[in-house]
């Protein structure tokens, strides 16, 4: 066969238009796949140039310039992931202190992107291992809670055994970001819509309402149509996921709300707030119940969490740095996990937020 058939040249391999040699490869997918295997075996780029030119069915040879320009394709394109391995010291610290934790993951990493990929896994394990056809998930809003979603609609898309014929998702809450739509759990919806979902089937229940409503005015939204109908269906929530801030944290959603609400901030400050979890305010005395002029609209209080854990309910916090600032988050942590009564059953957390609870001077003294 000649280089032209019919007249026609041939079709140019889609390699040329990543700045590498059009007649390299026939299959670039291919020639990637093996240069991510050989990246993660520690080779340098001569050394993965020299493998495929070696193994790989290329039309010419391969420079060692070729290979990063190849991978920092794969990393555009989502293919090329880090999986940090658990942090075994902090967990066993903790899990000797913490008994009544159901579950306890350390991530040993300080990236957004791991804690949650980890979290992800553990909420696809709590679901296999659940009785029942039917699941109900209860996501808070939030930066990690989208980066929960999105590595979660990403594990749907491989075949899974032993899931629930169907998964809801519940809206526990508005958007609290004004000026970051993305961080309403109505709009996490979309990753499970988008992403080619395998083996089980999806189902939502939104939550139409503001982030921020008037404290002596919330119960009076609580019986408009929607809200009231979303606040039903929250009942047959299984498992509530939530991250949370530290009120220490500059770009806590929370404090900036409570800052431009005449007073509030003063209140939370006077009730010792530490963070929030589900956009409720928390201390070391457990939920803030003060009033407040203003307060995020949630279907869930913190204060509601003992007795739904006491029903057999699963709540599941997600820790990692801020993913701003990157600040850690171990006073948050510290807070949470020596309260009097708990108000969760399940924790991933990352290294740098559990190292820094480890090395607090109030930690030393264990309940």
């Amino acid at each position: 066969m000649t280089k032209r058939q019919n007249g026609k040249r041939p079709p140019r391999p889609p390699m040329a238009k990543w700045g590498c040699d059009e007649r390299l490869v026939v299959d670039d997918v291919e020639v990637i796949s093996a240069l991510c295997r050989w990246f993660c075996e520690g080779k340098t780029a001569q050394q993965m140039a020299d493998l495929a030119n070696k193994h790989l069915p290329l039309r010419t040879q391969m420079t060692r310039e070729v290979p990063y320009k190849l991978l920092q394709k794969a990393g555009r394109m989502g293919w090329l992931h880090f999986r940090p391995p658990p942090h075994e010291s902090h967990r066993e610290l903790l899990r000797e202190r913490y008994q009544w934790l159901q579950e306890l993951k350390v991530v040993h990493s300080v990236a957004r992107a791991d804690v949650a990929r980890e979290t992800a896994k553990e909420l696809l394990r709590m679901a296999r291992s659940w009785a029942g056809d039917q699941l109900h998930i209860g996501f808070a809003g939030g930066h990690s809670m989208r980066e929960l979603a999105r590595a979660l609609a990403r594990e749907l898309c491989e075949p899974k055994k032993n899931l629930p014929a169907t998964i809801w998702f519940h809206a526990l809450a508005g958007g609290f970001d004004p000026e970051d739509p993305t961080t309403n759990p109505n709009s996490f919806f979309n990753y499970f819509i988008w992403e080619d979902i395998v083996d089980v089937e999806i189902k939502f229940h939104s939550l139409g309402a503001p982030a921020i409503v008037r404290s002596d005015k919330s119960s009076d939204l609580e019986e408009v149509g929607d809200i009231r109908r979303a606040m039903d269906a929250v009942k047959l929530v299984d498992i509530f996921v939530t991250s949370g801030t530290s009120w220490q944290d500059p770009d806590s959603a929370l404090r900036k709300r409570m800052q431009d609400s005449k007073g509030s901030f003063d209140v939370l400050e006077k009730e010792g707030c530490v963070g929030d979890m589900l956009w409720r305010p928390l201390s070391r005395n457990g939920p803030i119940t003060t009033a407040t002029l203003h307060r995020a609209m949630t279907l869930v209080d913190l204060s509601d969490l003992p007795a739904l854990i006491a029903d057999g309910k699963r709540v599941l916090l997600m820790l990692s740095p801020c993913g701003l600032c990157h600040a850690p988050k171990g006073d948050l942590l510290d807070c949470v996990l020596n309260l009097e009564e708990p108000l969760i059953t399940d924790l991933v957390v990352d290294s740098q937020s559990t190292g820094q609870m480890l090395a607090r001077e109030d930690t030393r003294e264990w309940r």
